[in-house]
């Protein structure tokens, strides 16, 4: 609860407001080892905290152009071997968004 005081010529004037701190959802995700030309098949682990999970945000951290996606459990296919370090966002219906979590591949 926030409260405001102010006076003004003896006359005291007090506001109450209610403020509400709403939770972050947690990111998370999973992926097996792959060989060169199959499919990383990504797998949602975010925790939602009370709230539903309404996006998700993923960088797969390849050169290629399209090396994102907005669904919930995507595959991607890396042209080549490496180790990457793959980003995922997420965001709550609440508005929140979770600190990005990423995972070396």
């Amino acid at each position: 609860m926030v409260t405001s005081s102010a006076e003004l010529g003896g006359i005291t004037d007090t506001m109450f407001m209610q403020v509400q701190v709403l939770p972050r959802p947690i990111a998370g995700f999973s992926v097996p080892a792959v060989c060169l030309g199959g499919t990383s098949v990504f797998t949602d682990q975010s925790q939602n905290n009370g709230t539903a999970l309404a996006s998700w945000y993923w960088d797969f951290d390849s050169p290629d152009s399209l090396a994102t996606s907005l669904e919930r459990n995507p595959g991607y296919n890396y042209s080549m071997a490496d180790t990457f370090d793959v980003k995922l966002r997420v965001s709550a219906q609440n508005g929140c968004y979770a600190p990005s979590s990423w995972m070396p591949l």
